[in-house]
């Protein structure tokens, strides 16, 4: 039989998942999902790559000016990081919290520290806004199946 990742395809089953399994819990809905804690911490360590580059990156803007869109950024973004840290590492929701409000803070300072760039208290805030949302819905997605599943 073939294998994906290492897995066996008869091992493998069919699974129904709901938008909510992809952004909350997509690798707990079977144990046979291809998708595994090394991918997750892949994908942060390169979205981490990634966004500290931009973070650090120039900003040239041109044409529609979108007011306050910086900080609309920085809270999905730290949504995004959220959701990465929680599937990559089997750690306590607040102490992800807790790593990602250093890494915002580390952010802003690397910022204060660029002549192009400045740091802001509400870029960080949206930080720990945007991280804290999401461990807030994952709370709400599994309370709400809970009560599905007592019915």
């Amino acid at each position: 039989m073939s294998n994906i990742l290492g897995l066996k395809l008869s091992h493998l089953t069919l699974i129904h998942f709901s938008v909510f399994d992809v952004i909350l819990d997509f690798h707990q809905v079977e144990v046979g999902v291809v998708v595994t804690r090394r991918v997750y911490q892949t994908l942060l360590l390169l979205f981490l790559i990634a966004i500290t580059y931009l973070f650090a990156k120039e900003v040239q803007v041109q044409g529609i000016r979108i007011p306050h869109l910086d900080k609309i950024a920085h809270f999905v973004v730290f949504f995004v990081l959220a959701f990465f840290s929680y599937h990559a590492f089997k750690f306590k929701p607040w102490f992800h919290m807790i790593l990602l409000a250093n890494y915002g803070a580390c952010v802003e300072w690397m910022q204060s520290t660029l002549p192009y760039r400045q740091a802001s208290l509400g870029d960080f805030i949206a930080d720990v806004l945007g991280a804290l949302s999401y461990f807030i819905l994952l709370w709400l997605v599994r309370k709400y199946r809970m009560r599905r599943a007592e019915l």
